[in-house]
This record gives structure tokens, sequence and C-alpha cells, in this order.
């Protein structure tokens, strides 16, 4: 039950950073909106398939741990991450 509701809360997690990545980023690059939520949602896409790798080649009979991994990794990778978000000033949007 615990791993479950680790694994429940990184997901939701992993959610709430990519939202505030999607929103910083088109912020950061108004003209080109279209491009940055595409490359965006293209990486999330991605990791689908890296955690696959992952699981295949590490955790392959250990279904347990690999829940736990998900649950640990991805949310202090994302609060690591996110002290390097920056806002572009908008002097700088011609």
């Amino acid at each position: 039950c615990y791993v479950t509701c680790r694994s429940m809360s990184a997901g939701h997690s992993s959610t709430w950073f990519d939202t505030s990545s999607v929103v910083t980023n088109v912020r950061n690059f108004p003209r080109d909106r279209g491009t940055v939520v595409g490359i965006l949602k293209a990486f999330v896409g991605l990791s689908a398939s890296v955690y696959s790798s992952v699981y295949m080649t590490v955790f392959s009979p250990d279904a347990v741990a690999f829940l736990a991994f998900l649950a640990v990794v991805p949310a202090t990778v994302n609060l690591l991450m996110s002290t390097l978000i920056n806002l572009v000033p908008e002097a700088y949007h011609e």
C-alpha cells in the first residue's frame, strides 16, 4: 500500500512539474509556443520509453522495486531541477 501511494504521488508531482515547465517555457518563448509545447510533450512521451527500458534492464522481475524507483526518482529530479527554472524578463522579448 505504501509503495502504491508513493507511486501515485510521484505521478501527480510529475504532472504538476510538467505543467509548470510548459507555462514557464511558453512565457520565455512567446512567439514559438507551438514548438515549445511540442518539444516538451515529445520529451514526456519519450520518458515512457526510457522508463520501460530501465524496467527491462534493471528491474525486470521485480515490479515493486520499479514502482519504488518511480515514486522516488522522478519527484526528486523534478524538485532538484525546478531550482533551475528561470523566467526571462519581458525586456528580452522583442
